[in-house]
């Protein structure tokens, strides 16, 4: 149970950052990620700390 919790915080605030890149340090302009390629990295990172 706790290694699932640990997983969905490093989702949770790998998505912050990849958020606050984007958004807020306008990342988009300079180097844009879709959406389907962000959550595609944070379930593979999700799923590569369960299986540990």
């Amino acid at each position: 149970m706790i290694i699932v919790f640990k997983a969905s915080l490093i989702g949770i605030l790998s998505l912050l950052t990849c958020v606050m890149v984007q958004e807020i340090l306008y990342g988009k302009e300079m180097m844009p990620l879709s959406r389907d390629r962000i959550l595609d990295s944070l379930i593979s990172l999700v799923l590569a700390h369960i299986t540990k």
